[in-house]
């Protein structure tokens, strides 16, 4: 949540800007000889956290609803709400709910867990016109009733709850990008575009379905293309567009084009299955589409492949490329920044020559950065090689095993997802490039510079950097966004803090002092090893 997710990040600030003044700021409230069992257990501590999250955010949900609030307005920024009651409509029972924050989400008494179970379920049986009964099981898991069981909501799962409460695109975005940490809406896939037409016309989930059967339908018949054919800026093109201004510009957005078509006329086609003219037409401008959806995202895969190619280089030719690309005025210009105002200025005073502006380089469009070689088993072997340098030859003996994150699996347990067997897959196209795999490699290529330039030389400069890349790489590639709550970007962060932790304890630095040697040693330390 927004609060929360502040007070994170002020954190590493916080502690980046202050690392040499005597420990005066804890890094994540960790003692400074803290050894890697205990940041082991810290990082299952966030994973409870963040198993925890949807219930939180349902919660939050539902305070708004029934206090008349908007959760993503200014006003609801903590995401506390006071107590609350819910009444049915021309009901006289007033249920009542205790005050909402992140603490109580996580201390939930089962009676008041129970009961927000049964009225979000009235809630969203109301509006897509079905049984209480056929809710319960999804709101079940998402407040983690099953004791025994704990799992993560599924992506489905949560388009199923964003359907039946009737929220909007933009709520639906922000839910799943707190809920899931390595998915979102994607618009590579015809499901998801389909998905964020329902929440524009605030259709129920049997509304998706019936529409999916009505797309599936009506691409049968439609030659797939490839990758290769795939046209330029294609995912870009199924962006639904901003949805408090669609129609405003008359734009050729997904949600401009609704309003269009909207305007025109709607008329009922099939009242049982709830489809008009505007449906009809959607799927029409769908199957358009369908010769190049449900392909790996292209623009992804060619932005993976510009940063795995900066890896593969040696440090030499890595070097001379830079130089080249800053002369040939490549790297990113003083407008390209979003965030610059957010930034120490002196930091960005030679924009053109620091870690951001080079890497921004390296992976945008146009870049030098080209991947000519056969990604085979030798391809794969010499990337293997040079994470094994960067991780002090922790895995001399097995390799294969660098290329990996850590992140939290659908039991709520923090888990290492190895990617080296995909690398061929995601560089070839014949793989979604996911946010993981690409901040993953984002990281890589980071560290690599950070080793062989010594800078940015601030801790709290390489904090920034970091999660500046790391924002503008997703937005580019069209991969859920930047979220530091999750243990998939916090783990990073740690990583690059605990390089300048000033600790005496030989558990953290066993393995060295460099980012990725502590990335590796965190991993170490994790619980399992899930091969992807």
């Amino acid at each position: 949540m927004p609060l929360y997710t502040d007070m994170i990040m002020d954190n590493f600030e916080d502690y980046a800007n202050h690392h040499e003044d005597d420990g005066v700021i804890k890094l994540q409230n960790m003692p400074e000889d803290a050894s890697m069992e205990q940041w082991g257990a810290k990082l299952q501590e966030i994973a409870d956290e963040f198993i925890c999250a949807p219930r939180y955010f349902l919660m939050c949900w539902l305070a708004s609803y029934c206090l008349d609030k908007d959760l993503l307005d200014d006003e609801t920024y903590t995401r506390e709400f006071p107590a609350f009651t819910y009444q049915r409509e021309g009901g006289r029972k007033k249920f009542e709910f205790q005050p909402v924050s992140k603490e109580h989400a996580q201390n939930l008494e089962e009676d008041e867990r129970d009961q927000y179970i049964d009225i979000l379920s009235e809630i969203a049986a109301s509006h897509s016109g079905d049984k209480k009964a056929e809710w319960r099981g999804v709101f079940r898991t998402a407040f983690l009733w099953h004791k025994k069981k704990k799992k993560l909501i599924s992506k489905e799962d949560g388009f199923k709850i964003a359907h039946g409460l009737d929220m909007s695109y933009t709520l639906t975005d922000f839910f799943l990008t707190r809920v899931l940490e390595n998915d979102g809406f994607d618009f590579t896939k015809s499901a998801d575009v389909i998905h964020a037409y329902c929440c524009f016309r605030s259709k129920c989930y049997q509304d998706f379905l019936e529409l999916e059967a009505l797309y599936a339908e009506a691409a049968k018949d439609v030659a797939q293309g490839t990758i290769e054919e795939k046209p330029e800026h294609f995912t870009e093109g199924m962006l639904p567009g901003d949805e408090e201004g669609a129609g405003r510009n008359q734009d050729n957005s997904l949600f401009g084009l609704v309003e269009k078509w909207k305007s025109e006329n709607i008329e009922i086609v099939d009242a049982e299955k709830h489809l008009d003219n505007v449906d009809l037409k959607f799927i029409a401008w769908m199957k358009e589409k369908a010769p190049f959806l449900d392909l790996p995202g292209k623009t992804a895969c060619e932005i993976f492949k510009r940063l795995t190619a900066f890896v593969y280089a040696d440090p030499e030719e890595r070097q001379q490329k830079l130089e080249i690309q800053r002369e040939n005025g490549q790297n990113a210009s003083d407008d390209d920044w979003d965030d610059a105002e957010s930034l120490e200025e002196d930091v960005w005073d030679n924009v053109e020559g620091n870690i951001v502006s080079d890497l921004k380089g390296v992976y945008s469009e146009g870049s030098l950065w080209k991947l000519n070689q056969v990604v085979g088993e030798a391809f794969v072997k010499e990337i293997q090689k040079c994470l094994n340098e960067l991780s002090g030859k922790l895995y001399k003996n097995h390799p294969e095993r660098l290329a990996r994150y850590l992140s939290v699996d659908a039991n709520g347990e923090v888990n290492i997802t190895v990617i080296t067997s995909r690398l061929p897959l995601l560089l070839s196209g014949k793989a979604n490039v996911t946010k993981a795999d690409m901040l993953f490699m984002l990281w890589v290529a980071y560290t690599l510079y950070q080793r062989e330039t010594g800078e940015p030389e601030a801790l709290s400069d390489r904090v920034w950097s970091f999660m500046e890349l790391a924002n503008d790489v997703l937005e580019k590639a069209f991969l859920p966004a930047f979220y530091i709550p999750h243990i998939l970007e916090r783990s990073f962060l740690i990583s690059l803090c605990m390089n300048g932790l000033e600790s005496e304890n030989e558990d953290i630095f066993y393995f060295g002092e460099s980012p990725y040697e502590i990335y590796a040693a965190m991993c170490q330390f994790s619980v399992s090893v899930t091969k992807a």
